[in-house]
């Protein structure tokens, strides 16, 4: 049942001449709409409080008071005389009345169908918006947990062209509409097909009634099932003492000093990271589905090529690298385009490219063939305890102060030619890294060169590099992303299975994933019982001065939620 009822009940009496007017400085707009006297109005419940603006410092009896510049409340009220109830937003602060006026311009600009429309206004102390009907926001019924819910729900913000936070419920007809701003709504986000129309019935939250209405429309709906079940996945830990797989909090830790050694403790999700043994942990792959033994079990094949994907920051609309193309042995070639201009990056450094791992091709084709994996397993499966290990974004930082020759366009806003003329030039990448331990020592290694020979045989010394005005390309991990292991709940794969049946198709085969392009994922092991599958830590290994918790302790990485 949709029977929600949130924040503190009020009964409180404020009493409308509903038809009187504003006077002289309403003339106009304000006349289309109700004046209620804030006696009128009764509150009887708040639904929603929002902070709208910063702190307004004021000396009150000898003291400095702080409040807040703006803030409202949305309330479910009733009105002198009247026997059904309204949703008002009440507006206090010094600078309410301002963001009442925003906000009534916004909500009253145009009348459209599914928009709930405004019924009085109050323009006192603390101004008030009225709106026909009572009205619940979406967050106060919307559960995570609720798969179809949220494919639903993200098929109907994109078919009223609006976030989750404008969607409420109109309590007495059941039916769903866009309103004023309420609290936010977790949804999946992307682009679907735009021609499924979906109905604005409170019945389409329940999940039975959305799965049959989407079953109907059968493939225009695939690819919108895979994202949000992507969308649904969480971050996960595992608890060395019982394998335990839960939610992560990510914790944050002191910036390393000028000497390069951390001031404070590295946390990898809830624990420091040499409370699991770095032989273990180090030869995690970022291609691999794990189970809670830390055993693999399925493996993205190496003919479907890579997972890493690059990514060319032009600037200024400038063709930096172009035409990406793996060849043997798996580098990454780029040809060099028409200019090199480079652009800020999070650390107020130039950098102009980046790669990170495409987790939701892995994470397609693992959820659309499942089923098959899991038969081929000896043991009962937990299937949220099953994971994939996202690495975090790879990046390559300009490291040249003055660049001459090719690099003399640096910094400027105008794309400009190259003066290096035929044979074109070429940059190229090394296979990123596969593993953790690979992840820690990649900076250190060979991770790409320039040359002029297409099939990157002869590479540039540095020397040949600062003669062409080639910039110097450091290897870094991107400061704000992290290492966390990936899972997805059982109700995302009882969603799965369901909607492969409902589509004609056998989850105990590769059928569903190879119709959505997915490769066959390698399955590479068997999971053995839960009792013989926990590793238990016999001892603290010693840290030295070559382990792989030095790499961490020395690298940028936030979280490895193990």
């Amino acid at each position: 049942m949709l029977n929600h009822v949130h924040g503190d009940q009020v009964h409180q009496t404020i009493t409308v001449n509903l038809g009187s007017k504003i006077g002289v400085e309403s003339a106009g707009k304000y006349d289309e709409f109700e004046y209620v006297k804030r006696g009128h109005i009764i509150i009887v419940k708040d639904l929603y409080f929002e902070i709208l603006s910063d702190w307004d410092w004021k000396w009150h009896n000898g003291d400095l008071v702080a409040q807040h510049k703006a803030r409202r409340t949305i309330s479910t009220v009733k009105l002198l005389e009247r026997q059904s109830k309204f949703t008002a937003i009440m507006y206090e602060g010094s600078h309410a009345h301002s963001v009442w006026e925003q906000e009534f311009q916004r909500l009253t600009r145009s009348r459209k169908l599914g928009s709930f429309q405004l019924f009085g206004i109050n323009k006192s102390e603390i101004p008030v918006l009225i709106f026909h009907h009572e009205l619940l926001p979406l967050a106060h019924f919307n559960r995570r947990d609720d798969f179809w819910m949220s494919v639903y729900i993200h098929h109907l913000t994109q078919n009223k062209r609006c976030l989750g936070n404008r969607l409420w419920m109109n309590t007495s007809e059941g039916v769903l509409g866009t309103g004023p701003d309420g609290p936010s709504v977790p949804c999946c986000i992307f682009n679907a097909d735009e021609s499924i129309a979906v109905p604005s019935i409170v019945d389409m939250l329940k999940d039975d009634i959305s799965f049959s209405f989407y079953s109907k429309l059968g493939p225009s709906v695939d690819c919108s099932v895979l994202r949000c079940a992507q969308w649904h996945s969480k971050y996960t830990y595992l608890d060395s003492d019982d394998l335990f797989l839960g939610t992560t909090k990510e914790f944050s830790y002191e910036d390393q000093d000028d000497s390069g050694r951390r001031r404070g403790p590295l946390y990898l999700g809830q624990h420091v990271p040499r409370h699991l043994p770095e032989n273990v942990i180090g030869r995690l792959r970022f291609d691999t589905i794990y189970s809670r033994s830390l055993g693999g079990v399925a493996r993205w094949p190496q003919e479907a090529g890579t997972l890493w994907k690059f990514w060319s920051g032009d600037w200024e609309g400038c063709e930096t690298l172009v035409d990406e193309t793996i060849i043997a042995g798996g580098l990454t070639r780029f040809k060099v385009g028409s200019s090199l201009n480079l652009g800020p990056d999070f650390t107020g450094r130039a950098t102009f490219l980046s790669a990170h791992l495409d987790w939701s091709m892995l994470g397609w084709a693992w959820l659309s063939q499942h089923q098959r994996v899991f038969n081929a397993l000896e043991s009962t499966i937990n299937e949220e305890s099953f994971f994939t290990v996202d690495p975090p974004t790879l990046v390559f930082q300009y490291t040249q102060d003055q660049p001459s020759g090719l690099m003399n366009s640096l910094g400027k806003s105008e794309c400009r030619p190259t003066m290096v003329e035929a044979p074109p030039l070429y940059l190229f990448f090394y296979p990123p890294p596969t593993t953790l331990s690979e992840l820690m020592l990649w900076k250190e290694g060979q991770t790409h060169f320039w040359s002029f020979d297409e099939v990157g045989e002869s590479k540039l010394s540095k020397e040949e590099c600062k003669q062409h005005g080639l910039p110097g390309l450091a290897p870094a991990i991107k400061k704000s992303t992290s290492i966390w292991p990936r899972s997805w709940p059982t109700y995302v794969y009882n969603a799965i299975r369901n909607w492969q049946i409902a589509r004609g198709f056998d989850p105990r085969t590769t059928d569903f994933a190879r119709y959505m392009g997915c490769p066959e994922l390698e399955i590479i092991g068997a999971v053995k019982h839960v009792h013989e599958a926990r590793f238990e830590v016999i001892e603290t290994q010693e840290k030295n001065a070559g382990s792989l918790w030095e790499a961490f302790a020395g690298s940028v990485i936030r979280a490895l939620g193990f």
